[in-house]
């Protein structure tokens, strides 16, 4: 027999077992379903603020990738002595400081939303203080990052890099209380 006949031989089979009641599962009975209408109103289209608000899970991406990098980056040209990363670093220093100005912000935005919706209060405010202390830090080492542009004093060298990284261990911990706040305490226990 030809492999289609054998096909179409076990189609036909699957078939009548399909057909025959009380055979490999097949309805005794049809149940008819009454199909009904919901009553209830469909949620109400979020406002520009709480959409803005909901923008915060992809801007903060930015600036904690930024700030990691410019810690490398400056790691390595201040550091190390790789000046010519030096560049690299000034425009990270810039992009990170901007880039946590909008995540702040609609980090606020959100903030009101989610506990609304019964996310965990307690780990609120130190997450709303210590991203504000790392856009404080990263801005300012931002902008003395730029001022000193032309050249870098080596006693400067090590007290901003300790403040750099400082920063980051801030914005690291505190984006695990954000994620704590969104997917429960026992998401990433520490």
């Amino acid at each position: 027999m030809s492999r289609r006949g054998l096909h179409a031989l076990g189609l036909g089979f699957g078939l009548w077992l399909c057909a025959v009641p009380g055979v490999a599962g097949a309805p005794e009975e049809i149940e008819v379903v009454e199909v009904v209408e919901a009553s209830a109103a469909p949620p109400a289209a979020p406002g520009p603020l709480a959409l803005a608000g909901r923008l915060h899970p992809a801007l903060v991406h930015l600036p904690i990738a930024w700030l990691l990098l410019w810690l490398l980056v400056d790691g390595l040209a201040l550091g190390l002595g790789r000046e010519r990363l030096a560049g690299c670093g000034l425009l990270l220093g810039a992009l990170s400081g901007l880039a946590c100005l909008p995540a702040v912000l609609s980090g606020l935005l959100r903030s009101q939303e989610l506990l609304a919706a019964g996310a965990s209060p307690a780990a609120l405010p130190t997450h709303r203080a210590l991203m504000w202390t790392v856009t404080g830090l990263a801005l300012l080492l931002a902008s003395g990052r730029l001022a000193l542009r032309r050249g870098f004093p080596r006693g400067l060298r090590w007290p901003y890099l300790l403040l750099l990284a400082g920063a980051a261990g801030l914005m690291t911990y505190a984006a695990h209380l954000g994620g704590e706040m969104v997917y429960g305490a026992d998401y990433l226990p520490f």
